[in-house]
């Protein structure tokens, strides 16, 4: 427990990672925060992959350990699956705002310094009622005659942030779920499991695929803060599959949009347009 909340460690997989998804949940079970459930949420089939789930032999063995908690969602929600079947559970809890869990999303792919749970878990951010994230960006618009505008970007811009480059907290508009990010259920409202059905120009196909900016979004619109939070640099490099990321490294200009998806630019642009009205910060 973390001032008197449970801890919740969230992640998903796809079809196709499920066979390397336990070396992500081991590096979990190395952090130095106590944590007190680590749970993998899935669908029973891959709207992205258009497969169904099968566990792999070491998820078998950690659930019935009782080591992890396997949690099946009735909806592929994408990305968003490290989420929102945990905060659905979580919600229908009914605790207080004095009492309610603090769920950190996690990725499949990733090896996590093992002190990040615990550079989540700052009670000046997460107690004040703010997102708690170890990397973030600004977006920002650029007017028409700005040099950094392209027929590309249309004018939007980024800037990111890492918490091992900020030496205090820094808001943003977008949290990076890679990095990891500390949330708490009284941030949503039940309509974030089906937004598109009270906003009927939400890019609903688009969001599916780029989660951290809908959630960004979303969040900012229920105006809940999104923080960076500063943490000592140091040489751990958090490793993905095929490339290596580091968490530590910030980007020190204000760069074309391009991160989320080079291959399909307007899966990011056609969110952060539905969201403009709380992504409004000028160059």
């Amino acid at each position: 427990m973390y001032n008197n909340r449970k801890v919740i460690v969230s992640m998903t997989t796809i079809p196709s990672r499920m066979e390397n998804a336990h070396m992500t949940i081991q590096g979990l079970f190395k952090q130095t925060a106590d944590i007190d459930e680590i749970v993998l949420a899935i669908p029973s089939r891959s709207l992205r992959e258009e497969a169904d789930y099968e566990l792999s032999d070491q998820i078998k063995e950690l659930s019935d350990s009782g080591r992890i908690t396997i949690l099946q969602s009735e909806e592929d929600y994408g990305p968003a699956t490290k989420l929102f079947p945990v905060l659905k559970r979580e919600m229908k809890k009914g605790l207080s705002k004095e009492k309610e869990a603090i769920i950190i999303t996690v990725d499949d792919d990733k090896h996590y310094n093992a002190a990040a749970i615990d550079q989540l878990l700052d009670s000046a951010v997460i107690e004040s009622g703010a997102v708690a994230c170890r990397k973030g960006s600004r977006l920002y618009n650029a007017a028409e005659d700005h040099p950094f505008r392209t027929e590309l970007n249309e004018g939007i811009l980024e800037r990111i942030y890492t918490g091992g480059e900020v030496d205090k907290y820094t808001s943003v508009d977008i949290l990076y779920g890679t990095s990891g990010v500390a949330y708490r259920p009284s941030y949503f409202s039940e309509d974030v499991f089906a937004y598109e059905e009270t906003n009927e120009d939400f890019p609903a196909v688009s969001a599916f695929f780029v989660d951290d900016i809908f959630l960004g979004g979303y969040l900012s619109r229920r105006n809940v803060s999104v923080v960076v939070v500063p943490f000592e640099k140091n040489a751990f490099q958090e490793k993905a599959p095929s490339n290596v990321l580091d968490g530590n490294t910030v980007n020190n200009t204000i760069n074309p949009i391009s991160s989320v998806s080079k291959s399909q630019p307007n899966l990011s642009k056609d969110t952060i347009k539905h969201f403009a009205d709380v992504f409004n910060r000028k160059v």
